[in-house]
């Protein structure tokens, strides 16, 4: 899987997805931009977009996407780290147009 980390996502995380490939935004050059347009130029490249923001699926129309995204419930590196098995599970739960959770 295709995973994009958005900027409120802490990097570490890649490092514990090492089964897929993984780039943040920062890496991307995507920084810039609103969450908009990160949705719409993510999608074209990639299968999920992890975020800790929890207004995105709100002020977004996810279903309409290509692209799953997968709500963090903190960005706490140590909190996340915590709940690696949580985080797998979420990320098997993904499907493209639709919003997860770790639960």
């Amino acid at each position: 899987m295709k995973i994009l980390l958005d900027e409120s996502a802490p990097h570490e995380i890649r490092h514990w997805l090492w089964d897929h490939e993984v780039h943040s935004v920062a890496f991307r050059g995507w920084t810039s931009m609103k969450n908009g347009e990160l949705i719409a130029a993510a999608e074209t490249e990639y299968d999920l977009l992890i975020t800790s923001d929890q207004n995105m699926p709100d002020q977004q129309n996810i279903a309409a996407r290509k692209l799953a995204v997968l709500v963090l419930p903190t960005n706490n590196v140590t909190a996340l780290r915590d709940r690696i098995d949580d985080l797998r599970k979420a990320l098997a739960r993904c499907r493209p147009g639709r919003v997860e959770g770790m639960g």
